[in-house]
């Protein structure tokens, strides 16, 4: 789970002015990469295909349009499309199973019923 709702904006100095974001990410992999409905600023990456390991790394790409509008004066600023203002970083998937080490079995104890075979 990658959450990123806490690069938030915060009005300051403190004036009323009402402000709206959008949020979209770019490179998601929609099959096992999901953008959270109540939170566009979390993304969940979950898989069991293996073959997901071998497409890393994914690059990803964040960005928040922010549009702040003023209460009282007349005018709308919107911030967005800088570089600065987009994240981008890569995502990495691992079969956890390549490197597993399976241990041998010991047994500790061993019973034996009367009347029974094995093979």
């Amino acid at each position: 789970m990658i959450d990123l709702s806490k690069l938030s904006y915060v009005q300051s100095p403190t004036c009323g002015y009402t402000s709206t974001e959008a949020i979209t990410w770019t490179g998601l992999q929609t099959t096992f990469m999901k953008q959270d409905t109540q939170n566009p600023s979390m993304i969940t990456i979950s898989t069991s295909d293996k073959s997901k390991a071998a497409g890393s790394p994914y690059t990803l790409t964040y960005q928040r349009v922010l549009t702040v509008t003023s209460a009282g004066q007349t005018g709308t600023t919107v911030f967005r499309n800088a570089a600065s203002d987009k994240l981008t970083f890569q995502v990495t998937v691992t079969d956890p199973c390549v490197t597993a080490t399976i241990n041998a079995p010991t047994l500790t104890s061993i019973s034996v019923q009367n009347g029974k075979t094995v093979t």
